[in-house]
């Protein structure tokens, strides 16, 4: 395991050195090196006689915080082959119908689907598209 100290220059009494976080394991010595291995070994013995524990605690009210605002926004929202399927699905069905037909106002996205039903590039630009998706996925963080 590894910690951060702070060593500072003590004046008359040489080198003070500090285990960030941890405001009582400090340790003195006439050079930096020997306020290091000080210090080293007073947070070894704290280590040994302790332990962490994690506690929860209660407020009464909700927590609030800005990165929590936007949580859980998109957790009803199609994943892209989800989407594209859709739309797929939606352009086969106005194909064998009447192009004018407005789409279903259930889906928003699906509004502007068939408009490019007889663009030869198209499927090529879509095919593109959910190759492009597919890799960009591949390289997020899971978590």
């Amino acid at each position: 395991m590894q910690y951060q100290v702070l060593v500072k220059n003590g004046n008359q009494t040489g080198f003070i050195a500090s285990v960030i976080g941890l405001p009582d394991c400090r340790a003195e010595g006439r050079t930096e090196e020997e306020a290091i291995a000080r210090v080293k070994a007073a947070l070894a013995n704290l280590l040994s006689q302790s332990k962490v524990v994690t506690i929860e605690i209660e407020t009464g009210r909700p927590v609030e915080s800005h990165l929590l605002k936007p949580a859980g926004r998109f957790k009803d929202r199609l994943t892209d082959d989800e989407l594209l399927a859709e739309i797929a699905k939606h352009r086969r069905e106005i194909r064998s119908e009447d192009l004018t037909r407005p789409a279903p106002a259930e889906n928003p996205w699906l509004a502007t689907a068939g408009i490019f039903a007889d663009d030869s590039t198209w499927d090529d630009f879509i095919a593109k598209l959910e190759d492009y998706r597919r890799e960009a996925n591949a390289e997020e963080p899971t978590e």
